[in-house]
Parts: C-alpha cells; sequence; structure tokens
C-alpha cells in the first residue's frame, strides 16, 4: 500500500489492485488527511441559522452562495429576484465566523461561533470512530 496516496498495488503484476473493501478502506485513511473545516453547505446553514443574519435578507431574496471561495472561507451574498446583489458574508471555515464582506465587521460572533462548533465537533468525533476503525482493521500504527 503506498501511504501517500491509499492504492494498494500488486507487486508481481505491478497493477493497481481495487474491490469494494480497499475502497472503503482507501476512503477511511484519506478521510483522516482532510482538514477538520465546515463544508460549504454547513457554512451557509449556520448563516441562515443565525438572526442577524436571516434578518438582513429582504423578502423574495435569497442568500446563495459566491463565486469567490477560498480554501478557508465561503464568500455568500443576497441574491434577489430583480437581480440586485445589496449585500454578502464571508464564512470562515475553521470556525464559522461570518463578517460582513463590505466592512469586515464580525456579524453575531457566539452563535455562529456555536454552531460551527457543533458542526466541527460532529466532524472530529467521526473522525475518531473512522481511526479506531482503521486500528481495528490493521492494527495501530
Amino acid at each position: 500500500m503506498d501511504l501517500s496516496t491509499a492504492e494498494v498495488r500488486d507487486n508481481q503484476t505491478g497493477m493497481n489492485v481495487s474491490s469494494a473493501g480497499l475502497g472503503v478502506l482507501r476512503a477511511k485513511i484519506i478521510a483522516l488527511r482532510e482538514p477538520v473545516i465546515l463544508t460549504d453547505e454547513e457554512a451557509m446553514s449556520i448563516a441562515l441559522s443565525t438572526p442577524s443574519v436571516a434578518a438582513r435578507i429582504p423578502k423574495g431574496c435569497v442568500l446563495g452562495g459566491g463565486d469567490a471561495y477560498y480554501s478557508d472561507q465561503v464568500v455568500a451574498g443576497v441574491i434577489c429576484k430583480d437581480g440586485s446583489n445589496p449585500w454578502a458574508i464571508e464564512i470562515n471555515l475553521k470556525t464559522g465566523e461570518i463578517v460582513d464582506a463590505e466592512t469586515q465587521k464580525t456579524v453575531d460572533p457566539a452563535g455562529a461561533q456555536r454552531t460551527a462548533r457543533e458542526f466541527l465537533d460532529k466532524r472530529k468525533r467521526g473522525l475518531v470512530q473512522v481511526h479506531n476503525e482503521l486500528d481495528a482493521l490493521c492494527g495501530p500504527r
């Protein structure tokens, strides 16, 4: 097994070996390497569940993902039926912090970060479970 890619190769044939079981094992190994950050969907959910963000969305408008994404944040904007885009926010994928894209002022820091911690803690618990499953399958590393 190549630990850098989590691929399994048959040394006699030189071919990569694949099976459903190896695919599951490979996915678990790769999952352990992923950074523990919010998904775009979780970031949007946090924004929509933050009262001060929801209150700023005019009737007939929606909060949608923007065109600008960074490795540690997602940009979302209010999009209205008339095509206007009155404001946008940036959501930090590591902390859940929401800032107004124009002013860079934090929006409801306590509520957004509390919700983000819940998502991130759930992800961390899942990774501990994956780690334990790999230990059971392969032995401790």
